[in-house]
Order: C-alpha cells, then sequence, then structure tokens
C-alpha cells in the first residue's frame, strides 16, 4: 500500500471518528459553546503555546551545539514550526521528522545530529507523560474512591512507572541490552524507533552532558503546556475542581492527551480520539459533553493556527522538490550508522 492510500485511510477514519462524536452532540451546540468564549484567556493561551515552541527550539539549539553544529534560535525556531506543522497532520505525529530534514537542509546539519537534537530529549519528555498520565488515572480513581482500602494498588502502579522508565534507561546506557531486541526492526514502524534508541545510545555521553539544561527545558515546556490548557478551559469557564488549584490538573491532563496524540492509531494526528477522551475524562468531573468536546477542538485549532507560521519553512522546501527526498534520506541514514 503506498503512503498516498495509507494517508487516505487515515483521513477517512478521522472524518468518520469526527462524525460520531458530532452525532452525539449537535455541532449546533458546540459552535454556540465556542462563541461564548472568553477570548482573553484564549490570546493568553496563544502566547503560552508561542513560548511553549520557543522552549522547544531552544531545546534542539542547546543539543546541536553539543553535537558541534552550532545555528540561532532563530533557525531552530523556524524547523520546530515546520515540523510542528506537519505533524498536525500526519498519524502519530509522524511528520515532525520534518524538522530534522529542514534542519539538515538549511543548514547541513548531519541528518542523524539533527534527528538526535530533535528525539534524544523526548525520551524526558516520554517519561513525564507516563508519570503524568498515571497520576491522573490514580487522581480519577481516587476521586471516586476506587481505591477505598486499597492503596498497595498506587504504590504498585508507581513501582511499575519506575521499572518501565529504568527499562527505558538502560536501553541507552547498556552497551548490549539495546540490540537483544532488534528483532523489532521487522516491526515496520518499530523500525524507527530501533533506530533512534541506538542513535541516542551511541551519543549517550553528550546527552548526559546536555540533561541539565534539557530538563530544565523540558519541565519549562511541560508547565507552559499546562498553562496554555489552564487558560483555555478559563475561556470556557470550566472548573474541574477549584478555579485556581486546576492548574494542576491540566498539567496532569495535557500529557495524557497528548500521549494519544502520538498513538500509532489510524487517524490523523489523533484528531477525533483525543477530543473524545478529553470530554470524556471532563465528563467524570461534571463537565457538560458538549464544553468537553468544545474544549479538546479548540485545544488542537490553538496549535493548527499557531503552527501556521511553519509554512514559512515548508513552502521553500517544496518549491526545491527536496520534501520527496525525506524519507529515503532517513533510510540512507539508518543504514550508514548501522
Amino acid at each position: 500500500m503506498n503512503e498516498n492510500a495509507k494517508y487516505l485511510i487515515n483521513l477517512a477514519f478521522t472524518v468518520g471518528i469526527i462524525a460520531i462524536i458530532l452525532y452525539f452532540v449537535d455541532i449546533n451546540e458546540i459552535a454556540n459553546i465556542i462563541s461564548k468564549i472568553d477570548p482573553i484567556p484564549m490570546l493568553l493561551a496563544g502566547g503560552a503555546y508561542i513560548i511553549l515552541n520557543i522552549l522547544m527550539s531552544e531545546r534542539i539549539r542547546v543539543m546541536l551545539s553539543g553535537l558541534g553544529a552550532d545555528i540561532k534560535l532563530k533557525s531552530a525556531l523556524k524547523a520546530n514550526f515546520g515540523g510542528m506543522l506537519a505533524s498536525d497532520f500526519t498519524p502519530a505525529r509522524s511528520g515532525y521528522f520534518l524538522t530534522a530534514f529542514l534542519l539538515s537542509s538549511e543548514h547541513k546539519i548531519e541528518l542523524d545530529k539533527a534527528m538526535l537534537a530533535i528525539f534524544g530529549p523526548q525520551l524526558i519528555e516520554f517519561a513525564i507523560k507516563v508519570i503524568c498520565s498515571s497520576l491522573l488515572v490514580l487522581l480519577i480513581m481516587n476521586q471516586f474512591s476506587i481505591f477505598s482500602g486499597q492503596e498497595w494498588l498506587v504504590v504498585l502502579s508507581l513501582l511499575m512507572i519506575t521499572c518501565v522508565i529504568g527499562f527505558f534507561l538502560a536501553l541507552l546506557f547498556h552497551p548490549t541490552l539495546l540490540n537483544r531486541f532488534s528483532f523489532i526492526k521487522k516491526l515496520g514502524p518499530a523500525k524507527k524507533v530501533f533506530f533512534l534508541f541506538q542513535l541516542m545510545r551511541d551519543n549517550s555521553n553528550i546527552m548526559v552532558k546536555k540533561l541539565p539544561i534539557i530538563l530544565l527545558l523540558t519541565l519549562g515546556s511541560w508547565f507552559t503546556k499546562g498553562v496554555e490548557w489552564f487558560l483555555i478551559a478559563k475561556a470556557f469557564g470550566i472548573v474541574v475542581m477549584d478555579p485556581w488549584l486546576d492548574i494542576g490538573f491540566f498539567l496532569l491532563f495535557h500529557p495524557f492527551i497528548t500521549f494519544i496524540h502520538f498513538l500509532p492509531l489510524p487517524t490523523l494526528a489523533g484528531t477525533g480520539t483525543g477530543e473524545a477522551a478529553a470530554s470524556g475524562i471532563l465528563a467524570l468531573f461534571g463537565i457538560p459533553l458538549g464544553v468537553g468536546i468544545a474544549f479538546g477542538f479548540l485545544t488542537r485549532t490553538m496549535m493548527i493556527v499557531v503552527d501556521l507560521v511553519g509554512l514559512f519553512a515548508i513552502i521553500p522546501l517544496i518549491k526545491k522538490e527536496k520534501l520527496g527526498n525525506m524519507l529515503s534520506e532517513i533510510d540512507d541514514m539508518e543504514n550508514r550508522i548501522r
């Protein structure tokens, strides 16, 4: 099956999921809810999302500097927005690979260095998403007294989270452990995941050296995203538990929903599934289903509108007719490193 056919299938699934959502909630109701939002928090949320992208771009710049490829923050920001825009319309947000290609094409940076600078730090992001998602589940279960006398389940859950994160760290720093899982290269998309881990393992010394600043920037990104979603909730008048302490809830909430966006589902960047999950969780706390769905769609719309800045990076690449070479260059890079 060629890439165009796969994309059309994903598009069809996306449209189908959105249609199912709108079947249960009247589109006019959602439009009415959105028309009444407070624009001031929305504008502030847009500012928070821009700051988030600046932090992500600085993280790329710092990593590239450690790899001996110095670029300006402006250049990293331009490439980052290009990748973010592509990821908004690709399954599992795989379009973010474009960021590495943009950096390689515009600044003559080896593609493997660009890939490492982008996806190496995302291991920390993954750990944060897993921890926050798990804590959100525990919060929900505690909210409804599901644990009642079963506190040991909390301890067991946290222990399992620690083991998962420890396993991924071992893959990076143990000299031979990763090789034992080389069979996953035969599982299609998993080949890319294996390659990224191999790339990170081979450069783990640089990742350790830059770990303090990378960790700080990643935590800053996580917090800023939480603020963004908190402000969007404010625009809708959503109160989950407390008007101001809700920011803690959204710091746990957004990693869970955005984690869904990265799952290899047959949809475009998790469109529909993320919104359905968001509205379902908010409904558990008494937020009307229509408001939850409107909130979910507006968080995605916020990303797409701001990410349109990435057109300034993508259009020149298309004009140079280099976009179609991206996947083949990534494959060549993998062969070189192996």
